[in-house]
């Protein structure tokens, strides 16, 4: 059993984990602001999430207003929007949009006939979609460290950035 401690750091991981999950990013980095302790340590963690969002961008957007694309990407000041664009290719017009890509263009219809067998079934029916799974295992990694790693081990990361926590 965990004490209250201890729960609120999972209760804020698993609410922060929710807030991307259900896209509501400016959310998250305003959260996570006021959270930062869970994340020292972690490297690469905020580029995680930016890839993650950039990700959900790409699938749902065709164009988008640069604004909310820094508001997205928790960059109010405006450091990372142009890395990010640059990494996916997407290009700015003179009306402050960004140009994601034509999603006419990149949805094929597909027929698609297959015999599934009962555990093929069951693995799908208890997975969750690719997406869901890159933040449930970004989040899991945040909890596992914040709960987990001693405190030394966190400052022994900041300067090797070579170990990767196993699970087992």
């Amino acid at each position: 059993e965990f004490s209250s401690q201890e729960e609120r750091p999972i209760r804020q991981i698993l609410y922060l984990g929710n807030l991307l999950e259900t896209c509501h990013f400016q959310s998250f980095w305003a959260s996570l602001e006021e959270n930062r302790d869970l994340i020292d340590g972690i490297t690469g963690f905020e580029d995680s999430v930016r890839k993650f969002i950039c990700h959900v961008v790409g699938i749902t957007y065709q164009n988008i207003e640069y604004r909310l694309l820094a508001e997205m990407l928790g960059d109010p000041l405006d450091t990372q929007v142009k890395v990010w664009m640059n990494k996916y290719g997407w290009t700015e017009n003179e009306d402050g949009q960004i140009f994601i890509h034509n999603q006419e263009e990149s949805v094929k219809p597909k027929n698609i006939v297959e015999k599934i067998d009962f555990e093929s079934e069951f693995l799908l029916m208890t997975s969750t979609s690719g997406c869901n799974v890159e933040v449930f295992v970004l989040m899991t990694d945040v909890l596992w460290c914040s709960q987990v790693c001693p405190a030394s081990w966190r400052r022994h990361s900041e300067h090797t950035h070579t170990h990767t926590p196993s699970h087992a």
